[in-house]
């Protein structure tokens, strides 16, 4: 049965975006409040035609008054300069491009979203891969025919010990911290081109280029939020047992793999040895022990999910669904694009540097994830 909290939290959601945007877009209440200055440290020439065009008041950046700031540095600066600006629009406007190619695909940040919502936000942030066949999953009204109805997931979690110790523990948590901090890192970088650069169809906003990874990050929110809408059932069970688990111990479950606290207990009996007292080497004490412990792959070091979809032949199937997702992330990806590709007083170095950064720190962010 579907989850009503879901439908009424996502449509809440929804109504605050569209509700923040518009009075973002008509009001502009953030444009005198937040400090934005043309020009990024390696601009010291724009950074100071800028002060020239009095860039220091935040009048300058209102409606209409934007407009002229820009024409105001940018007819005070030579060819060469604008060249340069040239280019770093060029090589900003290739990064979400370059981003999609590389990033997680939208069903792959959802599934790591069900078992560990932090670094799925974190992953997402720098970007949503993209399907160019997103249009193929579409499919006539009320035809069964290649709907897909469920959905089975087995998600596998690292363990760093076997079996389970503090180490562990403290090793995902340093692995969380690590990825959070590069995440952190990227918006931090983010943020300084974002207070450096004005876009040209609409300089009066002070959050667009900002708005890239926070509106990658709130689609996570999304995407899982119609997931339980639109799912009758999404049931989190035991890799090799027949035991469903809630969705609080899935979460903690790649803290706590290998300790088997998710089986039903048995008392069993191990053999005791005494080396002072050899006479004694047959005592055993009871000890407790997970049933159907086995040799091989432990226990508890995978979680399967499954989906299933309402099984009457309607639009509420998973290819309806991977479709609404998939075209949210094609709509953050052209707005990135678009927004990019209009910055100004950003230089070829600090555009490159940029880039650099965030590549880099993306693939640190996935090879933390995907080796612990």
């Amino acid at each position: 049965m579907r989850n009503p909290w879901s439908r009424v939290l996502l449509i809440f959601l929804i109504l605050a975006i569209i509700a923040f945007a518009t009075t973002i877009l008509k009001l502009s209440p953030l444009s005198a409040v937040i400090k934005r200055y043309p020009g990024d440290a390696n601009s010291p020439v724009i950074r100071e035609k800028a002060a020239e065009c009095n860039a220091h008041d935040p009048a300058t950046y209102g409606y209409l008054a934007c407009s002229g700031l820009i024409g105001c540095i940018l007819d005070r600066l030579g060819d060469i300069y604008k060249s340069d600006i040239a280019i770093g629009t060029t090589i900003l406007g290739l990064l979400p491009s370059i981003m999609a190619v590389t990033a997680a695909q939208p069903e792959d940040i959802v599934q790591l979203a069900l078992i560990s919502p932090h670094r799925a936000v974190a992953i997402a942030a720098f970007g949503i891969g993209i399907n160019p066949n997103a249009f193929e999953r579409l499919r006539p009204l009320r035809h069964a025919l290649g709907s897909t109805r469920e959905i089975i997931w087995v998600v596998p979690l690292a363990c760093l010990t076997e079996p389970w110790s503090w180490r562990h523990a403290t090793g995902k948590i340093i692995a969380d911290a690590l990825i959070l901090g590069m995440a952190s890192v990227m918006l931090w970088r983010n943020w300084t081109v974002n207070s450096a650069v004005l876009v040209q169809w609409l300089c009066e906003s002070p959050l667009m280029v900002f708005m890239w990874p926070v509106a990658s990050m709130t689609w996570v929110a999304i995407a899982v939020l119609l997931l339980y809408a639109m799912a009758d059932e999404v049931i989190f069970k035991h890799a090799t047992q027949d035991i469903e688990h809630s969705w609080w111990r899935v979460v903690l479950s790649p803290y706590t793999t290998g300790t088997d606290i998710r089986l039903p207990w048995q008392l069993s009996w191990e053999t005791l040895s005494i080396a002072r007292l050899p006479l004694l080497g047959w005592l055993k004490r009871p000890a407790l022990r997970p049933r159907a412990a086995s040799r091989g792959v432990p226990m508890g070091n995978a979680v399967r999910i499954i989906i299933r979809m309402p099984p009457d032949p309607s639009f509420l199937d998973w290819e309806a669904y991977c479709f609404a997702i998939e075209l949210c992330a094609i709509a953050i990806y052209f707005y990135a694009t678009f927004v990019l590709l209009s910055v100004l007083f950003i230089g070829a170095v600090g555009s490159v540097r940029f880039a650099c950064t965030v590549a880099g720190l993306y693939a640190g962010v996935r090879f933390m994830e995907s080796i612990f």
